[in-house]
């Protein structure tokens, strides 16, 4: 782990011990709260003063700091809110004001590992400071075709991590200065949950959408004896084909008229696949 500067104190002969390097982690969105418990735990044990600025997380509980600070101090007031309009109204209020205190921490170096709302982002993100940027997501879907917005964002960090050799190339491609661009393969995280299933059973939970997939869940399956696939979620495609070919192997649950899905879709420590297209989040 770098650290600021040594100063040499000539006169004496003596070298006074520099400061660690003091790291600013921020997540706005706590999309990832176990990758960031682990960079910053990681970081720490380096030898860097870390803090980890982020958001209340609204689905479980986040793992405890381990030699790290944790703030949660975005979208303080929106985190309450149900309503999903409401709630997102809250953030684009409070976003700014989040932003330019994280901005503003004290710190050698402000690592982005989400940005949530880059079309403010653009005009927020400046700084004295190194910026870094985690390329989890390529181009996040939601504004991948706002070629312009992303090239520009981009361009307002000094690096950029990407977790494979096609991520550098995809975005050297799209054009980020290559210079800027940083491997780092995404860890596994050690884990060892209480097993209750049945043990062919593999659960694909959350909304169907184009880039999760789930025709490929469906084909690893098939070519598997015995198992089975648990799809948990509301469709936003068509699942008349994914039906047929599935036959009796794939079981679709979707949402009772209560807004509920069936208690029987419980995570019981089966398998889960996640298969998103185009993504490096892992």
């Amino acid at each position: 782990m770098r650290t600021r500067n040594s100063i040499s104190a000539e006169a004496t002969g003596t070298v006074v011990p520099a400061a660690p390097m003091h790291v600013v982690l921020a997540d706005p969105p706590a999309f990832t709260p176990p990758y960031d418990h682990e960079l910053a735990a990681a970081l720490a044990r380096a030898g860097a003063e870390v803090e980890l600025v982020t958001s209340p997380f609204r689905f479980g509980t986040r793992p405890a700091p381990d030699g790290y600070d944790l703030e949660e101090s975005f979208y303080r007031r929106a985190g309450t809110i149900d309503r999903r309009a409401l709630r997102l109204t809250a953030r684009a209020l409070e976003h700014p004001l989040g932003l330019r205190r994280v901005l503003g921490r004290p710190g050698d170096v402000v690592h982005f590992q989400w940005l949530d709302a880059p079309e403010l982002d653009l005009l927020l993100l400046r700084s004295r400071k190194p910026l870094v940027f985690t390329a989890h997501d390529l181009l996040p879907r939601r504004t991948a075709r706002r070629a312009r917005l992303w090239r520009r964002l981009f361009g307002r960090f000094d690096r950029v991590v990407v977790h494979s050799e096609r991520g550098r190339s995809t975005l050297a491609a799209f054009g980020v200065d290559p210079t800027k661009l940083r491997v780092v393969p995404h860890p596994v995280f050690r884990s060892d949950p209480p097993r209750a299933d049945d043990g062919r059973t593999i659960l694909a939970p959350g909304v169907i959408r184009p880039y999760k997939g789930l025709a490929d869940a469906v084909s690893a399956v098939l070519a598997v004896e015995r198992a089975r696939l648990l799809v948990a979620g509301d469709a936003r495609i068509p699942l008349d084909n994914l039906r047929r070919a599935a036959g009796e192997r794939a079981d679709f649950r979707q949402r009772n008229q209560d807004g509920l899905l069936p208690r029987r879709v419980a995570f019981t420590g089966q398998p889960l696949c996640l298969r998103f297209r185009h993504s490096e989040a892992g």
